[in-house]
């Protein structure tokens, strides 16, 4: 594991990469975080697609402000999908404990409560991991 306050971004010369947003203009996209070169065995280019790919979908999906956003699903999803963050293994990495084939779908969709909620719950818990535990 890293240790804390370790650099989790880099850029390479060709990393701050300026796109067009028909909205607002053009849009710089961040640094390469460490992670996705890691995911991609050391390759640069492919790490930077998928993060290109990753920050758009961020940006659709307004995941760098679902933490301020109210989760009025929360105990409703908790109470019908066992899941949680354990702790931390030997290696300090977060440990995330879940038993998918024990979510009671059919209690949170009569609640109100579909895929769509549950896709955003899982998205706000990685944000959550990111920005508080995994830092």
């Amino acid at each position: 594991g890293r240790s804390p306050g370790t650099p989790f971004m880099f850029r390479q010369s060709s990393s701050w990469k300026e796109e067009e947003d028909e909205d607002s203009g053009p849009e710089l996209v961040p640094p390469l975080p460490v992670r996705f070169y890691e995911a991609e065995n050391g390759n640069y280019e492919l790490g930077l697609q998928r993060w290109q790919t990753t920050f758009e979908w961020r940006r659709q999906q307004k995941a760098d402000f679902c933490l301020e956003m109210p989760h009025q699903n929360l105990a409703l999803i908790k109470k019908y999908y066992p899941h949680t963050f354990y702790g931390r293994d030997k290696w300090d990495h977060v440990v995330y404990w879940e038993k998918p084939g024990q979510m009671d779908l059919g209690a949170l969709k009569a609640r109100g409560v579909g895929e769509d909620e549950i896709a955003w719950h899982y998205m706000w818990q990685m944000e959550y991991m990111w920005q508080n535990i995994q830092t």
